[in-house]
């Protein structure tokens, strides 16, 4: 994501990829759209920890991570 690769995103993100943000959620279309426009520029990910819930045929993943980003011209941590 902070190579802004579209192509090879557009493999690795299942059609069915939801993306949370502070502004709202949306799904890989929009997603692919915003890292190509510029509008969040993914740089650095520093992750502490991953779990993984299953509920029958459904997995969840929940990190905890400070995420370094440039969006709408500034960069922020989240």
């Amino acid at each position: 994501m902070s190579d802004k690769n579209i192509d090879s995103l557009n493999l690795l993100f299942d059609d069915k990829s939801m993306f949370i943000h502070m502004g709202g959620s949306w799904g890989k279309t929009q997603e692919l759209a915003t890292i190509k426009s510029g509008g969040i520029w993914y740089k650095k990910a520093e992750v502490y920890s991953v779990v993984v819930n299953i509920f029958g045929n459904t997995a969840t993943l929940l990190n905890d991570l400070d995420l370094l980003a440039v969006v709408g011209g500034n960069e922020v941590v989240h």
